[in-house]
Formats: C-alpha cells, structure tokens, sequence
C-alpha cells in the first residue's frame, strides 16, 4: 500500500507443523493462532491456541514471509467474509488461508485503515461486487479483489483534521469494547475470593458473604452495569471473574461508529467540514446528508 509512509503488508496464512501447536504460550516467542473471531467486536477475539515462532514454517508462493507476523498491528478477517474487519495488536499467526491480514508498525495508519474498511462504502462496494448469490457461501475477500477495488481517500491541508478525528474515534471505540467490571469499581480492599450473592442496589454493588456485605461504589455507568447483572443474575463468580467481566456499552459504540462512518463519507465525498465543526457528531451528519448518495450509502 503505497499511500501510506511506513511498510504495510497484505497477506494470508502460513503452514505450521501440527504437532507443535500448543494450547499453552509458554514464553513471547509464542504466536496466538488466528481461528475464530466474533463478529459482534471489533477487536480480534482472542484465540487459546500458540505455536512458537523460532518453529518452522511454510509459505506459500507470494507470501511475504515472516516479517508480516513481526509488524505490532494488525486488521484480520475471514476470507469468507463474515462483516467486519478486526483489529488487534497481539502476536499473531494465520493459519492456512482461511484468514487474511494487513500488518504494519504504523498504528496511526493502521486504525485509520480499520475505519475505511468497516465503513458502509466498502462494505456496499464489496458487496454489490462479490456476493454470491447462493447465501451459503457469502463474500470472499481475498487480497487480490481488495487491493484491485479499495481506494483511499487523498488527504490535504484541508482535510487533514478529519483524518486524524477518525483517527482519535477508532481509538476510543475499541477502548470501549476493552472496558471490565474493573473500569468501574474499586475492588482494592476486597481480599475474598468468592461470594455467596451479587446484587446491585442504588449505586452499589453489594457482594454477600454470609452475615457480611462488602458495599462497593460504582463510579459510573450505573444503568449499564445494573442490565449487565440483570442479564446474569444467580450466577456464582470468583472475585478474579468479577474483575475482569467485560462491560460493554454496545449503544455508545453504535453511535460513535456513525460518527466514524459519517467522517469516512465526509472524504471519500469531498465533503467540507471545518476543524470547529468536525467534533459535533449532529454538525458531520447534517453536512454528509446534504449529498444525494449518503442515504443510499447508509440506508442499503
């Protein structure tokens, strides 16, 4: 990819040697296999299955070999293309060809990647040109068709702050999809590690321990967290799993995901937006559905 300043890498899966993959990460010279992804997050999944990357491995013809597996971040998705492009910056290996990436040591470029390619552009081009029309099968994203067919918008002087705002936006969505029970309580002086009940009362969570209750404020998120625990309720946890139980606030990641999808729009269509602008999420959109494609963008 040439529009960008640093290396960037296109590339699928190598070969491994079977027998020495390992369901354990013995030391950093292990690499995290890539064999699922859940594509309801934007972060990769993570994947208990390692191999070592000092062990042998196989490329096929075209690969570029193991430098791409070496590069700090990455956007990984299934060839059979499940919706969504995912990021991570964990050490990974494909395996096969069932999963295809873009790597590259430049983060900044690398999130603002992410944005262009999880937006309703691309995702309506691809698409509208490589469907099948037997649904079973899907789309296939292969390298070939995505370097042949995705185009970057060209940034100036007098787009620049809209790049980098997508930018800073990608950031803040995937810190979002990061967030435990942690980010919101003070367990500090909890030593127990188990507990008889859960329940969240006023702005408190309350964790029984026969006579005892440990009265622990939630800083904020209130409601979230108390559906969270609606969705979970009698369910036993360690003091460990309570720290770390994903909280996600799906709806805020909706709407920032629009504003992120609308800054997108606002490049590929040329679409002026002053830096004074370029924060109001209500301002961006009202600008980007003056254009006669936005709603057939947004809407198919």
């Amino acid at each position: 990819m040439k529009t960008f300043e640093n290396k960037f890498y296109v590339d699928g899966g190598c070969k491994m040697n079977n027998d020495l993959i390992s369901d354990k990460k013995i030391n950093d010279d292990y690499y995290e296999i890539v064999k699922k992804v859940d594509n309801k997050k934007y972060n990769l999944s993570e994947n208990n299955i390692f191999y070592s990357i000092s062990s042998k491995l196989k490329f096929p013809q075209g690969s570029q070999g193991i430098n791409v597996f070496k590069q700090k971040y990455k956007i990984i998705w299934r060839k059979q293309f499940a919706g969504l492009f995912h990021y991570s910056e964990r050490n990974l290996l494909i395996y096969s060809n069932n999963y295809i990436g873009v790597f590259s040591n430049n983060k900044q470029e690398i999130l603002y990647l992410f944005a262009l390619l999880n937006s309703p552009i691309t995702i309506h081009l691809l698409r509208n040109f490589f469907m099948l029309k037997d649904e079973k099968y899907g789309m296939f994203i292969a390298i070939r068709r995505l370097k042949d067919y995705f185009r970057i918008p060209k940034i100036n002087a007098s787009n620049k702050h809209i790049k980098l705002e997508i930018i800073e936006k990608v950031q803040e969505l995937l810190n979002l999809e990061n967030k435990t029970l942690s980010d919101f309580i003070d367990f500090e002086n909890i030593m127990l590690q188990k507990f008889d009940k859960i329940e969240i009362l006023e702005n408190n969570l309350l964790l029984h321990k026969k006579q005892k209750i440990y009265n622990l404020e939630i800083k904020n998120n209130f409601e979230l967290l108390k559906l969270k625990f609606q969705e979970l309720k009698n369910t036993a946890f360690s003091l460990e799993e309570l720290k770390n139980l994903e909280i996600i606030d799906f709806d805020k990641i909706k709407v920032l995901k629009n504003h992120i999808d609308n800054m997108v729009f606002a490049l590929y269509f040329k679409i002026k937006i002053q830096t004074s602008e370029i924060k109001s999420m209500k301002i961006v959109k009202k600008l980007c559905k003056k254009n006669k494609y936005y709603e057939y963008i947004f809407l198919n």
